[in-house]
């Protein structure tokens, strides 16, 4: 009976820093993938933070981009960089704090920031994995 309680003790003991480190570091939701030649389709992201995996294609730089897709005045908005990673295949660009690309304020409403990514070499085709 003591090593049962005793046992039982120590498992209501460590539960809860278990969950604690699980909610801290959170985790990667897989938000779709493409495969392209210049330019991705675009991914919606909530903000945080947000990852693309190479799964196949030529190594190379790729560059995460932000769509402005609305038109202020009758010109439509310059697209923002967001930055550059130089990947190989089977490696992960990740960009942190990301909170600024979502859209806000009058001309945008929809709550989501849109990335695209685009690469440097025009040989092959790239397999992208996103994640927000």
């Amino acid at each position: 009976m003591k090593k049962l309680f005793a046992f039982a003790l120590t498992l209501c003991l460590c539960l809860p820093v278990v969950t604690a480190h699980a909610e801290k570091h959170g985790s990667w939701n897989y938000v779709g993938e493409d495969k392209f030649n210049e330019r991705s389709k675009i991914i919606n992201s909530g903000g945080g933070d947000f990852k693309f995996c190479l799964v196949s294609g030529p190594g190379g730089y790729y560059t995460l981009w932000e769509e402005d897709g609305y038109f202020r005045n009758g010109y439509k908005m310059k697209d923002e960089k967001v930055g550059t990673k130089k990947l190989k295949k089977g490696q992960c660009a990740v960009f942190k704090n990301i909170n600024k690309y979502v859209d806000e304020g009058p001309y945008e409403s929809s709550g989501q920031a849109e990335f695209y990514v685009t690469k440097s070499k025009k040989s092959g085709k790239a397999h992208v994995k996103f994640y927000d």
